[in-house]
């Protein structure tokens, strides 16, 4: 069991890994900017 789960990510390109990392670091930059939007909305 152990052995397909590692064939499985060695079939993974490192490019995909990179879009992968990329994407997730967008959407926090993302959720960051929207959590500082709101906290500057509110008024109390």
């Amino acid at each position: 069991m152990a052995t397909n789960y590692k064939e499985g990510l060695s079939r993974i390109q490192p490019h995909t890994w990179k879009i992968a990392f990329i994407f997730a670091f967008l959407a926090l930059l993302v959720d960051g900017a929207d959590l500082m939007l709101l906290s500057y909305s509110l008024n109390s």
